[in-house]
């Protein structure tokens, strides 16, 4: 709590902040719940997950993506039709990504995986007064 030494007034709230400098190299943030959903993924899950890490390497500081068949590098994935399908499912059910309004274009989540320079994580704490017991 902040409050104005010469008035008592109360100004607001106090925070704590930390700034961590980190290597600027091009790599993709995996967080533990997304390393223990991909342990769940299956054949085809994982192979689309490929794709997915594949196309986020190379769009950074967005938290959409464009995920279509028809634009796959077969060179460096090859999968059919079924299977990237299926796998893609497979990644929504398991909130990997979400569906947006756009079609092939979906949420990337960030509590699983995020490509960027910058990110912010912020949690609030509210003390709640405790009750007597009586």
């Amino acid at each position: 709590m902040v409050v104005n030494e010469n008035t008592g007034e109360y100004l607001g709230g106090a925070g704590f902040f930390q700034y961590q400098e980190v290597d600027k190299t091009k790599f993709l943030k995996l967080y533990v719940n997304g390393v223990k959903a991909i342990t769940e993924l299956s054949s085809a899950g994982t192979k689309v997950f490929e794709i997915l890490y594949r196309a986020m390497q190379e769009q950074k500081d967005t938290d959409t993506i464009l995920m279509s068949y028809d634009i796959i590098d077969m060179k460096a994935v090859k999968i059919s039709r079924t299977t990237y399908f299926k796998g893609m499912k497979e990644l929504v059910e398991k909130q990997f990504i979400a569906e947006t309004m756009i079609q092939n274009y979906y949420f990337i989540n960030p509590d699983y995986m995020f490509n960027g320079d910058r990110l912010s994580f912020v949690k609030s704490y509210i003390m709640t007064e405790t009750k007597k017991i009586t």
